[in-house]
């Protein structure tokens, strides 16, 4: 079924959710990054022990909610809000565990696709054409890393961006330069599946939902399993799921405590 109006899902809120799940993901990942590099620092190479047992525990909150929204879309804010700052965590954690091994290399990488993500959803409601909103998104997302490896530089640290007496890292720039643009095109699929569902009129309750399958693209390949929810049984959109406002609801929806807005 159709719906329309206030209960209606609409493509400026899912996109305003989705950034802020996108920019508490961020917010998270520096600050975790900060204290797992600072006052949580291992003496040797690796990570100290705060810094893995808050790493493994981010990584089980990751992997328990992609598995859990496959069967139930994560309609709550709360439950997103949670992936976002697990995530942030866990994207912290993968830059400070491998950074001995290249450095620069995780933690600008994984950095540079959470900002090439924010990016593409903060253009997404302009009137740029998609391959203007993809370039001006991964151009803004490569300065921004640039002014953030500054400023860190400034600060005393060294996220490893401009090197040191070793030379120039130009294979952190490459990574880089190759990791944004493909971040930035499947943030800009994933808003387009968005954008359809909304024009195909989704319930509002599947707002979160999506917002989170959107926020998921940061850690791989699964974030479609949140879409799953929100697109099962509904094709070209027309409905034809198990649930009476055709989609399959997975158990979700307002009464197990999501937002209806």
């Amino acid at each position: 079924m159709e719906v329309k109006g206030a209960n209606a899902l609409t493509f400026s809120r899912a996109v305003g959710c989705s950034t802020a799940l996108v920019g508490l993901t961020l917010v998270t990942a520096v600050a975790a990054w900060i204290g797992m590099t600072g006052p949580f620092a291992g003496t040797g190479d690796w990570p100290g022990a705060g810094s893995n047992l808050a790493g493994v525990i981010a990584a089980v909150l990751v992997v328990a909610l992609i598995v859990f929204g496959s069967f139930r879309p994560l309609v709550n804010p709360l439950a997103g809000a949670v992936f976002a700052v697990a995530q942030g965590v866990l994207l912290a954690w993968l830059g400070t565990a491998f950074d001995p091994v290249v450095p620069g290399l995780f933690v600008n990488g994984l950095f540079g696709t959470a900002l090439a993500g924010l990016a593409v959803l903060l253009v997404a409601r302009t009137r740029l054409g998609r391959p203007a909103a993809l370039l001006s998104a991964s151009g803004a997302a490569v300065a921004a890393l640039a002014l953030a490896g500054v400023a860190a530089r400034a600060a005393g640290s060294d996220t490893g961006l401009f090197g040191s007496g070793d030379g120039f890292p130009w294979h952190v720039w490459v990574v880089v330069l190759i990791l944004v643009p493909c971040t930035a095109y499947a943030f800009g699929v994933d808003v387009d599946v968005v954008k359809r569902y909304a024009e195909a009129g989704a319930p509002a309750r599947y707002t979160w939902a999506a917002a989170v399958g959107v926020t998921a693209g940061l850690t791989g390949m699964y974030a479609w399993r949140f879409f799953a929810g929100l697109t099962k049984g509904y094709s070209d959109g027309s409905p034809s799921g198990a649930s009476d406002d055709g989609y399959a609801d997975g158990g979700g929806g307002s009464d197990s405590g999501g937002s209806s807005d």
